[in-house]
């Protein structure tokens, strides 16, 4: 990490190529700061990632949080949106004390279905994918069906007519 030359101050380092994926463990709004859990950053740097209050204001995206549903009195603004329990991607960026700090991140859309068909056990490669139905996604444009592979079922034993949450990536047109 490099020093400022005007200040004297340690500079955080730069952010990292990673893209991860976590939740908001713990989230002050009227501090204005939190923090993110997720497994594969507190394997790499043993502790959960810290949330800035710039970098909790930049999300910025009222549908896809929780705090968006949240109730208000008559007459109060919208809070930052951001809450406890948000997916979000993210990628870090290390403090000046080399302590992990969230940049970059986005709230990811999470949607209920149910399962119509549950994905087939046995060898990812020749598993045949099961297939989820949700009203929530065909009303964002997107087909009502998804797919449905074991992989992203984790150890989950899923069966026809569960109810589920899940989300989905955005194609290159920002489709889900």
């Amino acid at each position: 990490m490099a020093a400022n030359a005007n200040t004297g101050t340690v500079a955080s380092s730069p952010p990292g190529e990673e893209v991860y994926l976590g939740m908001v463990k713990s989230y002050n709004a009227r501090r204005g700061f939190g923090f993110i859990a997720c497994e594969q950053t507190a394997q790499r740097f043993g502790r959960d990632v810290y949330i800035a209050k710039s970098e909790a204001h930049a999300v910025g995206n009222p549908e896809l949080s929780a705090a968006a549903h949240a109730p208000r009195a008559p007459g109060e603004k919208q809070a930052p949106t951001l809450a406890e329990e948000d997916l979000v991607r993210f990628q870090v960026r290390l403090s000046a004390e080399g302590y992990p700090q969230a940049c970059g991140m986005r709230c990811v859309r999470r949607f209920t279905g149910t399962v119509l068909e549950p994905p087939e056990a046995g060898p990812a490669a020749d598993a045949r994918p099961g297939r989820l139905a949700s009203d929530e996604l065909a009303a964002v444009g997107s087909a009502r069906e998804a797919a449905l592979t074991r992989a992203n079922c984790g150890c989950a034993r899923l069966l026809a007519g569960d109810q589920v949450t899940f989300c989905t990536e955005a194609d290159s047109t920002g489709s889900t």
